[in-house]
């Protein structure tokens, strides 16, 4: 333990060299000394992680074809390169054809703009960063025809610089080989107007910008000529900013692809995708909300996804011949993430899956059984592209804020509407916050979730206007109970509570509750009694008033009766005799303005029951009317 603890201890105390003279070789060990002049000890190597610093007023010189190997030490501490405001390191490219390097696995500070020159341009001065590190202070380079290499595996992070690279106006410089990551932060790259300049981001090299431009990621470049620029589907991009940042497309003769390899987004205050974006490696979703639409290729993969890091758009995902697959979409809405967990996905076919979410009740919910007032107002999206005949369990995750009207969360029901019409999968689940639907078939479309309608409530039945084969018949209305109702009327028969299978007299196909109805019950059976209900049908079921009858005529009488006489008329009885129209010559004595007799009585004589009770007054005021 001590011997470990003794080797950290050693690893982590870095020296301090300075240039020794006005000027030298920093080639050469002899030319370092732990003081400020030529005073102290000399370096032992150039791999220790110890800084090198050039002073004011000292040139130190890169002969042509020389290497500064400045390495980093195999415990990984990083070595640093200083030039101080005053000191220069010069490239001598004006002698050969051999381009110098400074092989950096550490960090640069280079102290004020012409603290890099170089003294030709026969070739071209080369940084390569060999190993993670640090590029501050000027990141001005335009006193030298310098190309700046990052290695894979290495990170150079510029984002610390005072105001961003700038290049030589005139040959070809820039950056090149760049197949390890460049974190510019929110600076820029200027080509100064250099026609020849360029700036090549490797196949797979990691371009790192936090950049608020209007322009995205391209703009952190200027000065560049078109065709200059090169930024490789097959790279990787990612977007660290601390404020909102867009990805963009084209500017500053600079093009963000809308094919990517890797595609990483920590930024809390969100990205916005400018296009829609395919990833064929990972999709990174650290931190911020998303704005777009981005495609997984076929090897695309997503990493991260929360509530503090997700999509709000559409997420496309391929599915090859899926056999019990299973995919959690991280996607959500402007305010709260709602992803979408497949599982148990299966099908012959090959194809992909569109999948978002929309914080608002399903315009179609009316159609469901789903409950109008108590539901979640939040429904997703999965569009199928490719596959013939899928099965799946869906799962949806909704915020509290969703829930409507004090909807039961332990009771949700989730349906599926595949533009046509709603289909319930076999079986329901559901807690305080995800709403799952187990065995879904055949098609996708939208999900909504609430809890179940019952069916609608009516009441008030009336009959009027009876005839030998017609009636007015009405009821009302009382509530939909949650489903849009679309249809309603009577049902009848000539058995007691009827159903629509019997015989049913529609009023209409929608209804705000609560409503009387009315409708013309035509081609009824004559002299038979009629049973009827007032029905409404919504998704949720039908619903019926209680039942009630009433007896068709024989047929309609056109001729009164007439005639008649009272006989016979005395202690509280009579007979009353007439001629009989064309009807039943059904009569009622009525006194008063009430009946008197119990029923109809059907003939042409009636005798007037004791019933009438002594003292009676028949006669005046007394007269007969038929039916």
């Amino acid at each position: 333990m001590t011997v470990l603890i003794l080797l950290s201890s050693l690893n982590s105390m870095a020296t301090i060299y300075y240039s020794g003279s006005a000027t030298g070789d920093p080639t050469l060990l002899t030319s370092w000394w732990t003081g400020t002049g030529a005073t102290g000890s000399n370096p032992a190597n150039f791999t220790s992680g110890d800084t090198f610093i050039i002073q004011s007023g000292n040139n130190y010189t890169l002969a042509s074809g020389a290497i500064w190997t400045v390495n980093a030490t195999t415990a990984g501490t990083a070595a640093t390169v200083q030039i101080n405001s005053g000191g220069t390191l010069t490239y001598s490219i004006g002698t050969g054809t051999s381009s110098p390097k400074l092989l950096l696995g550490g960090n640069l500070n280079q102290g004020a703009a012409g603290g890099i020159v170089g003294s030709g341009t026969s070739s071209t001065g080369i940084i390569e960063f060999t190993a993670s590190g640090s590029w501050i202070g000027s990141g001005d380079v335009s006193a030298c025809k310098l190309q700046i290499y990052v290695d894979a595996g290495a990170t150079l992070t510029a984002s610390g610089m005072s105001s961003g690279f700038k290049f030589k106006s005139a040959n070809t410089v820039g950056f090149n080989n760049l197949n390890g990551a460049l974190n510019m932060g929110t600076l820029t790259i200027n080509g100064n107007g250099n026609a020849s300049g360029i700036f090549t981001l490797g196949a797979h090299g990691i371009l790192i910008t936090a950049t608020t431009s209007a322009s995205g990621l391209p703009g952190i470049f200027t000065g560049y000529s078109a065709t200059k620029i090169t930024l490789p589907s097959t790279a990787n991009y990612v977007f660290d900013g601390v404020a909102a940042q867009v990805t963009g497309t084209t500017a500053n003769n600079a093009t963000m692809p809308n094919t990517v390899s890797n595609l990483t987004f920590i930024n809390s205050a969100g990205v916005t995708l400018s296009q829609p974006t395919m990833v064929n490696g990972t999709l990174a979703l650290t931190a911020g909300k998303i704005t777009g639409n981005i495609t997984l290729g076929s090897s695309g993969t997503i990493a991260g996804g929360s509530s503090s890091s997700y999509l709000f758009g559409q997420l496309t995902v391929p599915f090859a011949a899926p056999s019990l697959a299973s995919f959690t979409f991280p996607v959500g809405t402007t305010s709260a993430y709602s992803p979408i967990n497949v599982t148990n996905f299966t099908d012959t076919g090959s194809g992909s899956l569109t999948v978002s979410a929309t914080a608002a009740q399903n315009p179609n919910q009316g159609s469901s059984s789903i409950d109008s007032t108590k539901y979640i107002a939040r429904y997703w999206t999965l569009a199928g592209s490719g596959f013939i005949s899928p099965t799946f369990d869906f799962t949806g995750i909704f915020v509290a804020s969703d829930i409507q009207n004090g909807a039961n969360t332990a009771n949700l029901v989730v349906q599926k509407f595949d533009g046509t019409s709603w289909s319930s999968p076999a079986s329901f689940s559901s807690t305080g916050t995800t709403v799952t639907g187990i065995g879904f078939t055949n098609t996708f479309g939208q999900f909504a979730a609430g809890e179940i309608a019952t069916s609608p409530v009516l009441g008030s039945i009336t009959k009027t206007a009876i005839t030998n084969t017609a009636a007015t018949l009405g009821a009302t209305v009382l509530s939909d109970s949650g489903s849009a109702i679309m249809d309603f009327g009577i049902a009848w028969s000539t058995s007691p509570n009827p159903t629509i299978t019997n015989n049913k007299i529609q009023a209409g196909t929608s209804v705000t509750p609560p409503s009387t109805f009315t409708v013309n019950a035509a081609g009824l059976p004559a002299a038979t009694t009629i049973y009827y209900r007032g029905y409404a049908t919504s998704p949720a079921g039908t619903g019926y008033t209680t039942n009630d009858s009433f007896a068709t005529l024989a047929y309609v009488p056109t001729i009164q009766a007439s005639g008649a006489s009272f006989t016979s008329v005395q202690g509280g009885a009579m007979t009353i005799s007439w001629t009989r129209g064309n009807g039943s010559s059904c009569i009622v004595l009525v006194s008063a303005g009430s009946p008197v007799n119990s029923a109809p009585v059907y003939g042409n004589t009636y005798t007037a029951n004791p019933s009438l009770g002594s003292g009676a007054q028949i006669g005046t005021g007394n007269y007969i009317v038929y039916l």
